[in-house]
């Protein structure tokens, strides 16, 4: 879990509340302290991908809270619950998760979280 927590690091001192990467598995690479997806959640997550219809169906379920959909995309997905949201981002091998808060706006996560799934797109990730 080590050599991905610097990812995760770089997430959440860009203003990102709480991230984690998962493999296509499931399985955690990293996290902040605390912050973590049931085995369904990352389940209804994975298939939400495969049909991004679902997630406007169901929600985006991430630690235990519901997001409404927002958008939904094979590579990318958005969600808001009041002021607070979530972006995933999917790459050929991971999941990269940011919860943001009030204070930071979805746009504004997305930029971080899309930006470091590229940059490990860019490294065969």
């Amino acid at each position: 879990m080590s050599s991905w927590q610097p990812y995760v690091d770089s997430l959440t001192s860009a203003g990102v509340e709480k991230a984690a990467i998962y493999d296509t598995q499931g399985n955690l690479e990293a996290s902040s302290p605390g912050f973590a997806l049931s085995p369904e959640e990352f389940n209804a997550l994975h298939a939400s991908f495969v049909d991004p219809s679902s997630a406007f169906e169901k929600g985006i379920q991430i630690a235990g809270i519901r997001y409404v959909a927002l958008r939904a995309e094979s590579d990318k997905q958005y969600g808001r619950k009041g002021a607070e949201g979530v972006v995933v981002a999917r790459t050929a091998k991971t999941f990269v998760i940011g919860v943001h808060g009030e204070a930071r706006s979805t746009n504004e996560t997305a930029t971080v979280v899309e930006g470091l799934a590229e940059q490990l797109r860019g490294t065969g990730y």
